[in-house]
C-alpha cells in the first residue's frame, strides 16, 4: 500500500512562465505544464457539462415514461390550431393546469369532446409542459386504461 501511495505522490514546481489566460505563474507537475485556474476552470466547465447530460438522460426518460404516442411527442400550446372560442378556453385552461401543477398543487382536469377537437394535443402540451418545466414526472393515460386499472383492483 505504502508503494503505491509513494508512486501516486508528484512534485509540482512552480514555473517563471505566466499563464497567458490570467497571468499567473504555471505550475510544472510530471513534465506538464499548467495553470491551477486554468485547470479549476476545466473541471468546473465538465461537471456542468456532466450536470447538463444528466439532466438531458432524465427528461429523455421521463419523456419515454410518460405513456406519449411518438405521434404527440413533439405536440404543444405553440403549435395547437385554435378554431373557435371552446378551443381557446380549453388551451387557456390546460395552460393554467399545467402551471398549477408546476407550482406544486393538484389539480384536476377532465378533457371531453368529440374526436379531432385536440384532448390528445392538449394532454400531450400539458405533459410536455410538465416535464419540461419541474423536476416531476407525469403520464397519459386513456379513458379505456383508467377503466381497465379500475376493474384491476
Amino acid at each position: 500500500m505504502n508503494t503505491m501511495l509513494k508512486t501516486l505522490q508528484f512534485h509540482a514546481e512552480t514555473t517563471e512562465t505566466l499563464c497567458p489566460t490570467h497571468h499567473i505563474p504555471l505550475m510544472e507537475i510530471a513534465g506538464h505544464r499548467l495553470c491551477k485556474l486554468c485547470a479549476k476552470e476545466t473541471v468546473h466547465h465538465s461537471h456542468a457539462a456532466y450536470a447538463d447530460e444528466l439532466q438531458q438522460r432524465l427528461l429523455q426518460q421521463k419523456i419515454r415514461n410518460s405513456g406519449l404516442n411518438k405521434r404527440y411527442l413533439d405536440r404543444g400550446f405553440k403549435n395547437y390550431v385554435i378554431a373557435c372560442p371552446a378551443q381557446d378556453n380549453a388551451i387557456k385552461l390546460c395552460q393554467a393546469f399545467a402551471q398549477q401543477i408546476i407550482s406544486g398543487h393538484y389539480p384536476n382536469l377532465l378533457l371531453i369532446g368529440t374526436p379531432g377537437t385536440g384532448k390528445t394535443h392538449l394532454s400531450a402540451s400539458i405533459i410536455r409542459n410538465i416535464l419540461h418545466n419541474s423536476t416531476k414526472s407525469a403520464r397519459y393515460y386513456t379513458s379505456a386504461e383508467i377503466a381497465q386499472k379500475m376493474m384491476d383492483t
